[in-house]
């Protein structure tokens, strides 16, 4: 069973104390479900842009049912702070690769 809420701490990322709840798997879900359902009426695919007009549709449909994060006000937070995670491992990487490299 998944757990329908995934903490995500933030304090190793770099923020102290942070940690905020998102939803895990349900908006994916629902959001395909909808694609499903609304595409489900299509007989015949006629080429790769009308699928992606479909499921453009359906996914606008989808997020009518969509509701906000509780903690949508700290995603600015950790985008910023994944962006220092990942900047500062990705220098450790190329330092460990140009290492190998000499």
């Amino acid at each position: 069973m998944v757990a329908p809420y995934a903490a995500i701490n933030l304090i190793a990322a770099g923020t102290k104390g942070a940690a905020i709840l998102i939803p895990v798997t349900n908006a994916i879900e629902n959001m395909m479900g909808t694609v499903r359902r609304v595409c489900r009426n299509v007989k015949r695919w006629r080429n790769a842009e009308m699928a992606l007009r479909w499921t453009a549709a359906a996914m606008l449909e989808a997020a009518k049912g969509f509701r906000r994060l509780k903690a949508y006000k700290q995603l600015p937070a950790l985008k910023a702070a994944l962006l220092a995670h990942q900047a500062k491992h990705a220098i450790r990487n190329r330092l460990e690769e140009n290492r190998q490299a000499a």
